[in-house]
């Protein structure tokens, strides 16, 4: 949700004004969810999917695991487009900081004249969002599951959801992404309510993350589609990729700055 949040600002807020309107949330999800399950959670991960899970770790930590436990704490920024209310694609960046798995600090900004900054922070099931310097809207019922949902999918992403011991796994069928083989693999952990994961079978880097969530009560298929990877401090990392919900394109993120463990202000993620 709050990336959708991000997305369905209007562009109108790239004009000249210097008192933007408030956030207008636009239906930007109108295509029908295609059809996606989760399947049963089980309650041990079994060994061909440990094995493919040590595998695709390993592959993103230059064969050294135990690097999770440096991912404590983490910031990202990607740059790219992001879509607004009217369909059109901007320049943007968004802007990330983690502590633990369960506080984050986020910006988007528009890459444009006198484009915005739009602010979102979630701290322990608690959070908000709006535009900098402008009255903060909370997160309620279930814009806050849907901002926790998201945070599980970027844990994966970004490794640090890895480093969990309550995390299970088990493998899936998954269908090739192009001329390439994939293995899949389904993980759930305390703050990984489910993905599905497409993993390159000769790499074992993640190609394609899906999960099933929700926006406003609306049925959506995420869908994140790497096409590049970039090694950085040791952590292979998505640099390129997209990110659909039910089919509609929402950003295209073309460059990534990285860095892990490093000490946060605990003020970024104050929630009044």
């Amino acid at each position: 949700m709050l990336r959708l949040l991000f997305a369905a600002t209007s562009l109108t807020f790239f004009g000249c004004s210097q008192t933007p309107p408030p956030i207008a949330i636009a239906p930007v999800i109108e295509a029908k969810a295609p059809e996606f399950k989760s399947p049963e959670k089980p309650k041990e991960t079994d060994a061909a999917a440990k094995k493919l899970l040590g595998e695709v770790i390993a592959a993103h930590t230059g064969g050294n695991p135990e690097k999770l436990s440096k991912l404590k704490t983490v910031t990202f920024e990607h740059t790219g487009t992001a879509r607004g209310a009217d369909g059109a694609q901007a320049p943007a960046s968004w802007n990330v900081k983690y502590s633990g798995k369960r506080k984050c600090h986020a910006l988007v900004v528009y890459l444009v004249p006198n484009g915005n900054t739009l602010i979102s922070v979630y701290n322990e099931g608690r959070g908000f969002f709006g535009v900098q310097g402008q009255p903060k809207i909370p997160l309620t019922g279930t814009g806050v599951r849907d901002v926790a949902m998201q945070m599980g999918e970027e844990s994966i992403m970004y490794l640090f959801g890895f480093d969990d011991p309550a995390l299970v796994a088990r493998t899936a069928v998954v269908e090739k992404i192009g001329d390439k083989e994939m293995l899949g693999l389904h993980v759930w952990s305390p703050t990984v309510e489910h993905l599905l994961l497409s993993v390159d079978a000769k790499t074992k880097l993640i190609t394609r993350m899906q999960y099933q969530g929700s926006e406003a009560g609306t049925p959506t298929v995420k869908d994140l589609r790497i096409v590049k990877h970039r090694e950085i401090d040791g952590f292979t990392l998505p640099e390129k990729y997209t990110v659909t919900a039910n089919g509609i394109l929402l950003f295209e993120w073309e460059k990534l700055a990285f860095e892990a463990g490093m000490v946060l202000d605990p003020k970024l993620f104050d929630v009044p």
